[in-house]
């Protein structure tokens, strides 16, 4: 019988701590971060400015204030306790090796709910004002295919770079976060060029997948939820678009239960906040699910 005891343990936590700061989610690249410090953060964001042309000699000063606005993330606390029975501390040291299958499930689990932290505050109200106390949707005019009802179509897509475009969003570091059904509807839509090698530098239909086209990064996610009978929304936006805020990498404690027959209890603690930065960076669109 292998006795773990809490020198042990506390060397396991940290280098499992050590581990996942390492892990990357599917999503978080997509997003701007931030350390998120305290229970809340406040971004002051800054709009555009046009410069006065003078055209004669000793012209009064125009001022003008900076365009500014605020936005507001609120952390949420998750955690997840797993219960290891005595028997097996034999086992333990294979557990908690980093890499293994039992660390690699915690580590999904944290990352599963980073991206669904930040999948849903693409289409939610935006908290701002000086004290968080407004919130700001996404607008009309950044919305295609409101009604829903449509596939997901490489018009839809070029329509979306459009509305960017015209926002002059830089053309660097965009991204496209659609569900499943949504790849294989532009993948076998009939309004292709998005599997024609000409139009894409990674075989589409080859690969089964949509790597970069118009610019965009397609990433594939399973955390966009339907939003009615059939439907739910993509999203094509700008990676300043949002923010994310991380208290701390996934914070994962082994410590002994006493009160469970000297089990040993495997702590994952995970604190995280997102929002949306810039509506005139981010398009929706709504298709058939």
């Amino acid at each position: 019988m292998v006795f773990f005891d809490e020198m042990t343990r506390s060397t396991y936590s940290a280098s499992l701590g050590l581990a996942a700061q390492q892990k990357v989610t599917k999503l978080s690249r997509t997003a701007s971060f931030e350390p998120l410090i305290g229970k809340k953060r406040y971004f002051d964001n800054y709009g555009d400015l046009e410069m006065d042309e003078y055209t004669g000699r000793g012209s009064d000063s125009i001022l003008d204030e900076m365009p500014r606005f605020r936005r507001l993330i609120t952390r949420r606390k998750f955690r997840k306790q797993i219960l290891l029975d005595k028997d097996d501390n034999s086992q333990l040291a294979d557990f908690f090796e980093p890499g293994a299958q039992f660390f690699n499930v915690l580590m999904a689990a944290a990352a599963r709910k980073i991206d669904l932290v930040i999948v849903e505050a693409l289409d939610a109200a935006a908290p701002g004002g000086e004290e968080g106390g407004t919130t700001t949707a996404l607008p009309a005019g950044q919305k295609l295919n409101d009604t829903g009802g449509v596939l997901l179509t490489t018009t839809t897509c070029t329509e979306a770079k459009e509305l960017l475009d015209q926002a002059d969003v830089d053309p660097d570091n965009r991204f496209a976060v659609k569900d499943p059904s949504q790849l294989q509807q532009l993948l076998i839509g009939t309004t292709l060029p998005v599997s024609n090698f000409d139009y894409n530098t990674v075989r589409a239909l080859v690969r089964g997948e949509i790597d970069t086209w118009l610019g965009f990064t397609f990433i594939t996610t399973n955390r966009i939820a339907q939003n009615g009978t059939a439907q739910r929304y993509a999203f094509f936006y700008h990676m300043n678009a949002m923010v994310y805020g991380v208290e701390s990498a996934a914070d994962i404690r082994v410590s002994p239960r006493p009160d469970k027959n000297d089990g040993t209890q495997v702590s994952v603690y995970l604190n995280c906040a997102a929002t949306r930065r810039y509506e005139n960076q981010m398009v929706r669109t709504n298709q058939t699910a």
